[in-house]
């Protein structure tokens, strides 16, 4: 074997393993060993209660089963079932992602009957829906909730890793004490992937955002509360503030001078300082007075100069 060669091969593995870290690190592990034994009691009765809802229920057999699996996520008895339940559902997109896990990991199961039914089932299943395309759903926000209309009747946890079938799909993002956000999904076949991220959602707080802007040559402005605390801000300025009135004025300025501004929740609100106004950055208006005065004093002297002059010469 040359050197180029074993170059080659090592770089496959290496990316086989790297391409196999990104799958498993997508779906944080969740072993069922290290539950305490009242965790474990209730994991199996959940599990035995999913069974048993299979045959006459398969929504309630869905939600239990789901339900254990947020518990503990490596017993494949239990997520062979739900794969079962899924298939017999005809949902074969969610099939599909959990006999492709029990796959990874077929190796850890030790019943020779599931091994065997389940490359029979998950070959069926590839065969039915070959078009599913693995599904990644973030959110900026912790805690939101997701509704994705055709794609599953409950409402998940945001993140979401899962299998999707190509379709377009009606996004719901929800977290209490924030604005629904609300968003599309278009799933295109051959596509490998579809990832939607969810932008951070808004607070339902009274909070809107002032934009502040400075004339030319000012560089600061004083942003003073409904409660009287003043800020100093550099221009320009974009923040967000909690609604209600503000008192805005170029730094240097008098406070008596300043210009009140209502912000509205949820809005942009922008001022634009005038450029009449001045700041210590420019010449104030004492010193414009001073510097006047100071000229027709001057003025003055040369004219009474120029005329003593001229009675001499007379």
């Amino acid at each position: 074997m040359n050197k180029r060669h074993v170059i080659s091969t090592l770089l496959i593995v290496c990316i086989t393993l790297l391409a196999y870290t990104n799958i498993s690190a997508r779906v944080p592990d969740k072993p069922c060993a290290s539950l305490s034994e009242d965790e474990q009691m209730r994991f199996y009765e959940m599990t035995g209660k999913g069974v048993e809802a299979a045959q006459s229920d398969p929504d309630s057999a869905i939600a239990i089963l789901s339900k254990a699996m947020e518990i503990c996520n490596d017993d494949y008895y239990t997520e062979y079932s739900l794969a079962r339940v899924y298939q017999n559902a005809g949902a074969c997109h969610l099939a599909y992602l959990h006999f492709e896990r029990l796959s990874e990991r077929e190796s850890t199961i030790d019943d020779r009957e599931i091994k065997k039914q389940l490359k029979r089932h998950f070959k069926t299943v590839q065969e039915t829906c070959p078009d599913a395309v693995d599904l990644t759903v973030e959110c900026r926000s912790a805690g939101t909730k997701l509704s994705i209309t055709g794609y599953a009747n409950a409402e998940l946890d945001c993140p979401v890793y899962s299998k999707i079938m190509p379709g377009s799909y009606a996004v719901l993002a929800k977290k209490e004490g924030y604005f629904d956000y609300k968003g599309s999904l278009n799933v295109t076949p051959g596509s490998g992937e579809a990832i939607l991220n969810i932008p951070e959602l808004k607070s339902q707080k009274n909070v809107g955002t002032l934009r502040v802007l400075c004339p030319k040559g000012a560089s600061k402005f004083v942003l003073t509360t409904q409660d009287g605390i003043s800020n100093e801000y550099v221009c320009p300025w974009e923040g967000e503030v909690e609604s209600g009135v503000y008192s805005i004025n170029l730094l240097g300025q008098k406070a008596e001078d300043a210009v009140e501004v209502q912000v509205a929740s949820q809005d942009l609100t922008q001022h634009r300082i005038p450029s009449k106004v001045t700041s210590s950055c420019s010449m104030s208006a004492l010193n414009h007075s001073s510097s006047t005065n100071a000229l027709l004093l001057l003025a003055g002297a040369l004219l009474a100069l120029t005329l003593l002059r001229r009675r001499r010469n007379a």
